[in-house]
């Protein structure tokens, strides 16, 4: 995906719901759907340009540079009270 290509891939137990957004940095077909297979991939060869520009967008390094640094941020100014 950080390459600008759309990924393709079955709806497989593991997580790749969780990872791929249908329609937005990838798309999923239904286990052992041959002919849905077939028809998602004649769609990215059609919105390659879109779903590529989408996938850069989303996954550039200094937009995750910043995410990281937000949640070390957030997780530095925990309070840890454990006297009670």
């Amino acid at each position: 995906m950080s390459y600008g290509c759309p990924v393709l891939s079955n709806d497989c137990p593991g997580g790749i719901n969780e990872i791929i957004i249908p329609n937005f940095n990838g798309l999923i077909y239904s286990k052992n759907n041959f002919n849905e297979m077939l028809d998602l991939i004649l769609k990215i060869d059609f919105d390659r340009n879109q779903i590529s520009e989408d996938i850069i967008k989303r996954y550039d390094a200094n937009l995750l540079l910043s995410k990281y640094d937000e949640i070390i941020d957030n997780d530095s100014n925990i309070n840890f009270n454990h006297n009670k």
